[in-house]
């Protein structure tokens, strides 16, 4: 429950992203549990999941990490992976 009040209170006043915050809690230790998730939409969650190479954290239908990338995340949150990821700018993935 902690999770979800800190959270609640960053997004007020964080600027950035959700998926940022929610990357930064993450880091910090702030989530506790696999239960003790803060409520996010399945595509904020496969960011950060993909950012921080936490795979566990995939919901469950979501079974192969590079289709996620390609196929659920938009533009931005790909940006956001790249980024953390180095991963460099997603105009080296495009195909060819």
């Amino acid at each position: 429950m902690g999770a979800l009040k800190n959270l609640r209170r960053r997004e007020a006043g964080a600027g950035g992203h959700k998926e940022e915050l929610l990357i930064r809690q993450l880091v910090a230790g702030e989530w506790g549990n696999a239960g003790d998730t803060p409520p996010c939409s399945p595509t904020e969650l496969v960011t950060v999941a993909l950012t921080v190479g936490r795979y566990d954290l995939l919901p469950d239908y979501y079974v192969d990490p590079l289709e996620d990338y390609f196929q659920v995340l938009d533009d931005r949150q790909r940006e956001i992976v790249n980024g953390h990821r180095s991963w460099g700018d997603r105009a080296s993935f495009k195909s060819t």
